[in-house]
């Protein structure tokens, strides 16, 4: 049985303002008391209207605030969003083309929003590779992930020059060759993170040490028992296989996944145990597809 999900409009192309956003969780009261004045940032993509929206969610009001919106042209897609450290608190949009369509052969770019918001053209790619996710790191350097077109294995992991846009391979971790890696997030201790999907969509959280050149697999991510997804209809629900939209990590060094357990939408949010990969204290639905929290 399929749910009905009913989308929240937007009236106008420019946004501004600030919506009200009920959660309608008990366990986010729970967590923002433990992450006071914690502020999650949100990029979706709307192509009918042609435009990426950025909205910014406070934890512990549960207060949606419009920020500024991107333009999004036919035939591209959001790759990446993130946020660069000691960069004017900049956050960043990574804009690339889909596989078929007029602008298949667009180049890939960045859109910085800051203060001073510019654009950069990215250089480097194949022509048979995508950018899949981007990180900004706190030293303040950007990297990211690139796969096939064909979204098979194996997957990179590159530098990105924030000054020129260049692309080059980092060749300090060598990925597995035989799963497909997505998503990128840092906590405030150095420690960065991906995960792994198998072929029967089953996720793994995986630890990257640039500095030891050593990747270490950490556990595979699932469902307390207790929680579930019961909106979805399984209350009893362990394995997770539905796949992440985005991974962040909270200055108190909590990491957060956004998804859609299940297939249904819009997303939502988790906390994420990284020593047991439960998925707990749901947060409620955010209805973007790339998260991060902003660097200072």
């Amino acid at each position: 049985m399929k749910r009905k999900i009913t989308r929240r409009r937007f009236g106008q192309l420019a946004i501004a303002g600030t919506a009200a956003a009920g959660i309608g969780h008990l366990t986010t009261k729970v967590f923002a008391q433990t992450t006071p004045n914690l502020f999650i940032y949100g990029a979706r993509p709307v192509s009918q209207a042609g435009k990426i929206f950025v909205q910014s969610l406070n934890v512990t009001t549960n207060a949606i605030e419009d920020l500024t919106t991107a333009s999004l042209e036919i035939g591209e897609k959001l790759i990446g969003f993130t946020s660069l450290a000691n960069v004017e608190r900049t956050l960043v949009l990574a804009i690339g083309s889909v596989r078929t369509g007029k602008k298949e052969e667009a180049p890939t770019r960045l859109v910085f929003l800051g203060t001073s918001p510019k654009i950069l053209t990215l250089s480097g790619l194949k022509k048979q590779d995508t950018l899949e996710s981007v990180l900004g790191l706190s030293d303040g350097s950007l990297i990211g992930l690139v796969i096939k077109k064909n979204i098979r294995p194996p997957v990179k992991l590159v530098a990105i020059d924030i000054s020129t846009g260049q692309i080059s391979l980092i060749d300090k971790i060598k990925l597995p060759q035989t799963e497909r890696f997505s998503n990128l997030a840092q906590c405030l201790n150095g420690t960065i993170y991906t995960t792994a999907v198998g072929r029967l969509g089953e996720t793994s959280l995986v630890q990257l040490d640039l500095g030891a050149k050593k990747l270490t697999r950490l556990v595979q991510l699932k469902f307390n028992e207790e929680e579930g997804d019961s909106e979805a209809g399984d209350p009893h629900i362990n394995g997770f296989n539905s796949g992440l939209s985005d991974l962040t990590c909270s200055p108190a060094g909590q990491l957060l996944a956004l998804s859609a357990p299940s297939l249904v939408t819009p997303n939502r949010l988790y906390s994420v145990d990284e020593n047991t990969g439960a998925m707990s204290v749901r947060l409620g639905e955010f209805d973007v597809s790339k998260i991060t929290i902003r660097r200072v």
